[in-house]
């Protein structure tokens, strides 16, 4: 299988330990929240804060591809209903894996697509999912959200957010290559794409269940 499109821009927000450890801080950043109201702010996680940080206004559809999705959100959750036998409505329907694309849909008043993924290569597939609805639909554009989130218990407050904007077109080529892999990826394929992006025109990403050859031009 190969696939292709045009990249129009690409954004990343890393947290600024994951950054260091992996030597990215090129794509560290600061929380952007000025442009959302502060009773919203204050209910959002690290995720939906990043992802507003990037993104200030859209129009057009929005992937959200994820594998765990804002899982340290859910951890908490497990403990505040250990601890209380309760759990707020609010805080539930925060959650779930498409509670980040919904609030972009509500917050920039996007009556377009949304689409929530779970993918372990968010990333590949998030990009698949765009070519599919670019070719399905009379949509110019659309966006691709990939964000991966490290267990609280792993790597506390670890997380990468990236955000494309893509249309139909060849400066973007992503290819199958197989079903297995020998290499184990466990820092997800958003990591290795931030690695080798505007330093290479060709990469390999993996894990233990397949892998994909990467080709842009820039």
């Amino acid at each position: 299988m190969i696939f292709s499109l045009n990249l129009i821009s690409c954004n990343a927000f890393v947290s600024k330990d994951l950054a260091e450890a992996e030597n990215i801080q090129d794509y560290q950043q600061e929380y952007d929240l000025l442009h959302i109201p502060s009773i919203e702010r204050r209910r959002l996680d690290k995720g939906a804060k990043g992802v507003f940080s990037l993104i200030k206004e859209y129009q057009y559809p929005i992937i959200f591809s994820s594998f765990q999705g804002e899982i340290n959100r859910c951890f908490k959750m497990y403990e505040s209903l250990k601890v209380d036998s309760d759990i707020s409505p609010t805080t539930f329907s925060l959650s779930v894996l498409n509670a980040i694309p919904a609030l972009c849909a509500i917050m920039f008043g996007n009556s377009k697509e949304i689409m929530a993924i779970s993918e372990e290569m968010s990333l590949e597939y998030g990009l698949l999912n765009a070519y599919l609805l670019l070719q399905e639909t009379k949509e110019k554009e659309c966006l691709v959200l990939s964000y991966r989130e490290f267990e609280n218990f792993l790597s506390p407050d670890r997380f990468v957010i990236i955000a494309m904007r893509v249309r139909q077109g060849n400066n973007l080529v992503l290819q199958f290559k197989s079903q297995a892999s020998l290499k184990n990826n466990p820092l997800g394929s958003e990591i290795t794409f931030l690695k080798n992006y505007k330093q290479k025109s060709q990469w390999y990403s993996s894990n233990q269940q397949e892998k994909w050859e990467w080709h842009v031009l820039f």
